[in-house]
């Protein structure tokens, strides 16, 4: 990607840095998919590193202007590469926290109780990824993050091997963005290797495209990925792998190798379902 490479290094952002982050966003904003999903994933998280970058070494606040910037015409995206990015600028800098403040983290509460909806059944015939969550906490905004287990499960049913994860932690229910991954019927493909902060766990990255399907409903919802569950803590909607670096491969190298099996066209099926 040009854009990172070509903004300046000096103090504060100039003109023609400014220039380039404003047009990145425009074409972002009024993109289509695919391409808006391209966009986000090359030109925008790429920007969002340099700035970070940039930031970290001259101090300057103007550059923290622009990635705030980047991030709130990103808030609606399940995905973690910017917000991950920002994230983990903004929180290892305590006196950041006004303007961590005013990324939608809403007040801490803990008057929650899940959405019955969100224990609806879900068909698993022929499933190839089947993620159940049994359980949920509470995270300092007073928002859920549901823990499970994912099986990579055989023809016939039998499991291969098993994972924890967790989803969600941006709000209080899977019908909204960056809530839990609704509950349903996903295709899962276009595994890829990932550098981005929210995507890697010792140094293990990698993220898998789940797409919904046979009638699915995920309210305008977009962006869901499996992923090792990285800086910060909890997601955005994906499925977040749990775990240190030996179970992050095992995870990483079987998902790849279903994704990849013969017959399957590089698409996996994939079910997501909440038991209480």
């Amino acid at each position: 990607m040009e854009d990172g490479r070509d903004l300046s290094w000096g103090t504060t952002p100039n003109a023609e840095d400014v220039a380039t982050i404003d047009s990145a966003i425009a074409e972002f904003e009024a993109a289509a998919e695919p391409k808006a999903e391209d966009i986000f994933e090359g030109r925008l998280t790429e920007l969002a590193r340099a700035i970070s970058d940039r930031y970290t070494q001259t101090k300057d606040d103007a550059w923290l202007d622009e990635l705030h910037k980047l991030a709130s015409a990103t808030e609606q995206v399940e995905a973690e590469n910017i917000s991950g990015i920002v994230d983990a600028l903004l929180y290892e800098r305590p006196s950041l926290s006004a303007l961590r403040d005013t990324r939608n983290f809403g007040l801490f509460r803990r008057d929650y109780s899940p959405d019955d909806a969100i224990y609806q059944s879900v068909d698993t015939t022929g499933v190839n990824f089947l993620a159940t969550a049994n359980k949920y906490r509470l995270n300092a905004k007073g928002n859920p993050v549901f823990e499970g287990r994912v099986d990579i499960l055989k023809a016939d049913g039998s499991i291969i091997d098993s994972f924890d994860f967790v989803t969600g932690s941006g709000s209080r229910s899977h019908t909204i963005t960056n809530g839990p991954l609704p509950p349903g019927r996903y295709s899962a493909h276009a595994f890829r290797m990932r550098d981005d902060p929210g995507f890697v766990v010792d140094g293990i990255g990698y993220s898998i495209n789940l797409d919904e399907r046979d009638g699915t409903k995920v309210n305008g919802r977009k962006y869901f990925r499996i992923h090792p569950d990285g800086w910060p803590r909890g997601t955005k909607g994906c499925i977040g792998i749990s775990g240190d670096k030996a179970r992050q491969r095992a995870a990483m190298e079987l998902f790849k190798a279903e994704i990849d099996a013969p017959g399957r066209n590089g698409v996996a099926l994939f079910a997501m379902r909440y038991e209480r």
